[in-house]
């Protein structure tokens, strides 16, 4: 897949493209429509999945030319699936959010402890220990708190991702552009 992304730079384009718009539009209504914010962001997240999965199913098509199978008409095909889950049932985007975050923040924040004790154990600078440990700390309470507080974090939460999904965006972008 990476090959493809590397071969086609404007699949890397049009997907941080993607990428950015839907983190922007989600920061976007986030803000401004707090009370169908989830119902915004099922929509948004069911199209990625569309555009998504057409990706994947054309990748799956080009692949297939060569006399090759390729797994893509399968992502294809579950991405497609998730956007029409998505749209069909769109409160379960809030309810998963919440657990999934948490569930990541947490994780997140043990793997950076982990780190930590890994920087101790190596000798390294006191400045790289403490910024593991910091975000360890930070990430590992705000999923904790996101747990306890699910509604009242919910908007934070959509924002955060949206912020996340944005950068994400930008990175591909710029790694697309400077993948030669």
């Amino acid at each position: 897949m990476s090959n493809l992304f590397r071969k086609y730079k404007w699949l890397g384009i049009v997907f941080g493209v993607l990428l950015v718009i839907a983190g922007v539009l989600i920061i976007i209504f986030s803000i401004t429509n707090k009370d169908k914010v989830s119902d915004i962001l099922a929509i948004i997240v069911a199209v990625v999945c569309f555009v998504l999965g057409a990706i994947y199913i054309a990748i799956g098509v080009m692949i297939s030319l060569n006399n090759f199978f390729d797994s893509s008409f399968i992502y294809g095909a579950f991405l497609i699936a998730i956007g029409v889950l998505l749209l069909i049932e769109r409160s379960i985007v809030s309810e998963i959010l919440v657990y999934t975050t948490s569930v990541a923040l947490i994780t997140f924040g043990a793997i950076y402890l982990i780190r930590a004790i890994l920087y101790i154990a190596n000798k390294m600078k006191i400045l790289y220990i403490i910024i593991a440990l910091l975000i360890a700390a930070l990430a590992i309470t705000f999923g904790i708190l996101a747990l306890c507080y699910k509604g009242q974090l919910l908007i934070v939460l959509y924002i955060v991702m949206g912020a996340i999904i944005s950068v994400a965006g930008v990175i591909e972008i710029i790694y697309s552009i400077r993948t030669k």
